[in-house]
């Protein structure tokens, strides 16, 4: 060690005498003070190379005023004697012996034998796992047993349903790796921890996602924990698989290409902005599903987010994602499968489902039962006083009141005698309610506006949170305004009253947002105030979104943000649904939203598409199956049929009005808003639901 420092020592006083001479065509040359450099001047006589001086044009020896024209002495630097693994610090990913302590600790290893020259020596050790022997060696007993960690490891990787591998692939840190500077030659198949790989990107755990390596600068490709193209390594498990092209979809600047790969039986779709990427997308999904190996890749967003999540949500609140992304593909293959075969295909901006869930003996069923786009509501112009239109046309609404007409259709089964054939039973109670093993989603392709929505403009990023929850303005009821999209504090409307005269004046209608509405599902429940008549309340199981997923913003919205209620009538309660996002979020569309909305439910042949602005069907040439007159008149007939004899309500606003417990329940949950401070629910003119229905409208 000394003799190195006296001679980088001497290295560096020697260069101190060192000058750097620039002559034309040879680049920088190190010449000392007192050199000439020889060769052939213009004569072609071997003598002194004469130097340009750089502040004079004329040319002057070198040897004439070398300090005027030759550049100071070029300091070498010191090269720096610090380890890499020190300034590593605390970051430092974990050798293969650390990550083998922790999935299995108490391991002994055995030194058996030691070999080499004495200055050169080599240890084997070995070290039994499960009954099975592994073997390493090295230059030291530490390498060594890096050594043997790391075959341990890598037979873990073949075994894809050990719990070892589990822990590997799935929750371990994304920049931990198996290789060190201290182990020599080490397992790579995870990629490098100091080096990240450009294109890897991974999820620590089921319920996050990955983070793409720092100083990233374009979309990076998808890759899975070990490194590998997801087709590719889906392709290893299953060889010869087909990928089925299903289409496209979208405007012509924001394509979607949809494939489908079947294994043993089950279906995975998965979409992307490429048809290359499409295929990624449907095999990261059956690499999760089947083996719990995990890959993500945020399509379609800025370089900037690349990365989407979340803080973590407690384990209790969420959804599994295997279950999350199969409601998703449920509804993107039943929207896409209801297209029309001929002409333009319908756009779509705001996308919103119920799907219904159902356990038999051997695996779970979903199934699409209603489906509503749209992100307009009525013009004041256009309100009904007979309930012919339509009044809020933005997509999750459109997809609860479909699902109120499946709801009917099942009701009608019951009266008709065929109660087993519907998803309803007799209860205790004396009402018809959902039969065990049936539960409902909701699922929306982005936040719902309101309160969901105003905080999480952007995908999340890993560890952010939310830095201000306590502000004010976190929680508040939101209203929608007519002719404009978004949303503002209802307690900055000019009035908690709207009047019919006033509206058809000019006053600007107003009616609140998705994120409350949501919410009061979430106390009364999904059927409304008619079929509470007949129904106890029924409750979604979970909601998933498509993209825009913050837990803390979305839980506050749903639910959090109304306390707790107390005095709710029976069978009414708090409900607080499971939630999780997409593993891969739809990209922000930026197309101008369609001034149509279409609805389907469970039965129809096909969509049926509403003016949103007016909420009849094309100009007026039609009512909806969703107006007030449409679900009142399908609930005087089943009224007939369940309660003959007795005398119902003549009135649209008599029958909800008569609902009691719902009712109750509704005054509760408003209430409740206020007291948090939250603002006052915004009705719309109560005009509209004075109408009643002759026998000629039956």
């Amino acid at each position: 060690m000394a003799e190195t420092a006296v001679d980088f020592e001497a290295e560096v006083s020697a260069t101190k005498s060192e000058q750097v001479a620039v002559i034309p065509g040879l680049g920088d040359l190190p010449v000392s003070n007192n050199q000439v450099l020889k060769g052939k001047n213009q004569s072609g006589d071997e003598n002194s190379h004469t130097l340009p001086c750089e502040d004079s044009d004329d040319p002057m020896r070198a040897g004439d005023k070398p300090d005027a024209c030759l550049p100071p002495p070029a300091k070498k630097r010191r090269r720096s004697t610090k380890r890499k693994s020190d300034s590593l610090g605390a970051s430092e990913a974990k050798n293969p012996l650390m990550q083998l302590n922790e999935i299995r600790p108490g391991l002994t290893y055995d030194i058996t034998v030691k070999d080499g020259q004495t200055h050169c020596p080599v240890f084997f050790v070995s070290v039994n796992v499960d009954g099975n022997t592994f073997e390493g060696q090295g230059s030291s007993k530490q390498k060594a047993k890096h050594n043997a960690a790391e075959n341990v490891l890598k037979s873990f990787i073949t075994q894809i349903r050990s719990p070892a591998h589990q822990l590997v692939t799935g929750t371990r840190d994304v920049t931990t790796d198996f290789t060190s500077d201290n182990t020599g030659s080490l397992l790579n198949i995870f990629g490098n921890g100091d080096q990240p790989m450009e294109d890897e990107v991974v999820s620590e755990n089921p319920g996050e996602f990955g983070v793409p390596p720092k100083g990233v600068t374009k979309t990076p490709k998808v890759q899975t924990e070990a490194g590998k193209h997801p087709v590719s390594l889906l392709n290893e498990f299953h060889p010869g698989l087909s990928y089925e092209f299903l289409g496209e979809e979208g405007e012509q600047n924001a394509k979607q290409f949809k494939f489908k790969v079947t294994i043993n039986g089950q279906d995975f779709l998965g979409h992307g902005s490429s048809k290359k990427k499409g295929k990624a997308n449907v095999a990261s999904k059956a690499l999760f599903a089947l083996y719990n190996i995990r890959t993500f890749y945020a399509f379609g967003q800025s370089e900037a987010r690349l990365q989407p999540v979340y803080l973590e949500p407690p384990p209790s609140a969420q959804l599994e994602q295997v279950a999350a992304d199969l409601i998703a593909d449920a509804v993107l293959a039943k929207f896409q499968s209801l297209q029309p075969t001929a002409g333009e295909p319908i756009r779509r901006k705001v996308l919103a489902s119920i799907v219904m869930t159902s356990r038999g003996e051997s695996e779970q069923k979903f199934e699409v039962i209603s489906m509503g786009t749209g992100t307009k509501f009525i013009s004041g112009e256009y309100i009904s006083d007979q309930g012919l239109a339509v009044n809020d046309c933005h997509g999750e609404i459109i997809a609860r009141r479909s699902f109120v007409r499946f709801l009917y259709s099942q009701l009608e089964l019951c009266a008709e005698g065929y109660e087993d054939e519907s998803i309803f039973e007799k209860k205790k109670s004396g009402f018809f309610g959902v039969r065990e093993n049936v539960e409902f989603h909701l699922y929306i392709n982005t936040s719902p506006c309101g309160d969901a929505r105003v905080f999480s403009p952007h995908e999340p990023i890993m560890g952010e949170s939310d830095k201000h929850p306590g502000r004010k303005k976190r929680g508040l009821l939101r209203v929608k305004l007519e002719n404009g999209e978004g949303t503002i504090p209802a307690m900055k409307a000019d009035t908690t009253i709207q009047t019919w005269d006033g509206v058809l004046q000019g006053e600007r209608l107003r009616t609140m947002s998705c994120s409350d509405k949501v919410c009061r599902w979430n106390v009364l429940g999904v059927q409304g105030a008619l079929l509470s008549h007949f129904l106890e309340p029924i409750y979604l199981q979970s909601v998933v979104l498509g993209s825009l997923y913050h837990y803390e913003h979305m839980s506050r919205a749903m639910y959090h943000r109304l306390g707790d209620l107390e005095g709710l009538p029976p069978l009414f309660k708090q409900n607080r649904p499971l939630m999780n996002g997409t593993s891969t979020p739809e990209p922000r569309m930026t197309v101008k939203s369609p001034n149509i909305s279409v609805n389907w439910s469970e039965g129809d042949q096909g969509f049926e598409i509403v003016n949103a602005t007016k909420g009849v069907i094309g100009d007026g040439q039609a009512v909806s199956r969703l107006c007030k007159q449409s679900l009142f008149k399908r609930f005087i007939v089943l009224w007939k049929k369940l309660r003959p004899g007795i005398t119902g309500p003549l009135s649209y606003h008599g029958a909800k009005a008569a609902a009691g417990p719902y009712q109750a329940a509704k005054m509760i949950v408003m209430k409740g808003f206020e007291s948090q401070g939250l603002g006052t629910w915004i009705r719309k003119p109560v005009e509209q639901d004075m109408f009643e229905l002759s026998d000629e409208d039956l």
